[in-house]
């Protein structure tokens, strides 16, 4: 239900004219009040799919918020702690230099090969296709390895998200505001921000985890000479064996991993709390088709057995499924993710070799 609402009301492109908001960083007038800036910031979004744009007005206002407690200070932080990790995403323009390192998502499309001009958008990008010949000639030579990938994750998606957090862990417990989109009306609170505070500490936890083992491949090799998956396991002997971040990440991984669940918690709880009004919630506790029927005390009880398993062995039925998990040798480090790896047969798993 959240996922859906999102999209419905936050990453909605409507009738507006893209060229009323633009799609790169604005410079905001800083005699708006945090009130204007929010209110342009949402328009940038919900008006001009722009959230490069809607960015600029967040940071702003979430700025002049300071140590302010208000509802216009908290939904300043709730968005900007929103649109700042996502515009990471929309920072695509190309900078004409493909020497200078992976510090943007441009910095990785340039060096991909693909074509420079126009690129305002997503839709605007043209890159070559590998699954052609002439795709293949186009590909360069410069195009990043699985450890570029890895390595600006870590560099620059965990620093944003964890700014984010500390934004989010500012919100009052009292907060709440409303916004109104496609003639319907929507109340945007403490829960919410909690929900999307629970979902960063889990993304944090999973790329500290990425962070912890070597990923290291090299795409233009793999697709250049047809290198099959066999032939690629076998010249990575080291894919997924730890890293030089290792112990330290899986730590950090497991630390988030536990506050997620604790924040998503208390989440639950704010949100089983709630009395049902007129207005439509940005998150929803969905009890009409996961099996068993979800409702906040099956939840809530879900994530306690998720946090056991971190450290030990732990029946978790309750969620839906016959089994137990225990995560604590993956945590500690000592578990073996290269030797998991099934046999293959040029691109295909060999069956003949895999204990199903």
């Amino acid at each position: 239900d959240s996922l859906d609402e999102m999209d419905e009301t936050i990453l909605a492109t409507l009738e507006v004219s893209q060229e009323e908001i633009p799609m790169s960083d604005v410079e905001v007038d800083s005699d708006l009040t945090m009130a204007e800036m929010n209110a342009k910031g949402l328009a940038a979004i919900l008006d001009g799919d722009s959230i490069v744009a809607a960015n600029s007005y967040f940071e702003a206002s979430s700025a002049k918020a300071g140590t302010e407690s208000s509802n216009d200070a908290d939904a300043a932080k709730l968005f900007h702690a929103i649109t700042r990790v996502a515009a990471l995403g929309f920072n695509i323009e190309s900078d004409g230099d493909t020497t200078d390192g992976f510090k943007t998502v441009g910095d990785f499309i340039d060096a991909t090969g693909c074509d420079t001009d126009m690129r305002t958008s997503w839709e605007m990008v043209s890159c070559p296709d590998v699954k052609t010949t002439a795709g293949k000639e186009k590909l360069a030579s410069s195009a990043p390895t699985s450890e570029d990938l890895r390595a600006f994750l870590h560099d620059a998606l965990i620093p944003e998200i964890a700014a984010a957090l500390v934004e989010l862990g500012e919100i009052t417990s009292t907060f709440t505001t409303h916004v109104t989109h496609k003639d319907k009306n929507y109340n945007i609170d403490y829960s919410d921000a909690l929900v999307v505070k629970g979902y960063y500490q889990a993304m944090l936890s999973q790329l500290y985890g990425i962070s912890a083992f070597n990923v290291n491949v090299n795409i233009y090799d793999a697709i250049k000479n047809d290198k099959s998956v066999e032939t690629l396991k076998s010249e990575n002997t080291d894919f997924l064996k730890l890293g030089s971040c290792g112990t330290e990440c899986l730590t950090n991984a497991k630390t988030n991993y536990l506050a997620a669940l604790s924040t998503l918690t208390e989440a639950v709880k704010e949100i089983g709390a709630e009395s049902t009004g007129t207005d439509e919630e940005l998150f929803t506790i969905d009890s009409s088709d996961p099996l068993p029927t979800v409702t906040a005390s099956k939840a809530t009880s879900a994530f306690d057995s998720l946090k056991t398993a971190a450290d030990g062995s732990v029946d978790i039925s309750s969620i839906g499924n016959t089994f137990s998990l225990n995560l604590s040798s993956l945590f500690a480090g000592t578990l073996d993710l290269n030797s998991l790896l099934p046999a293959v047969s040029g691109n295909n798993v060999d069956t003949n070799k895999v204990d199903w």
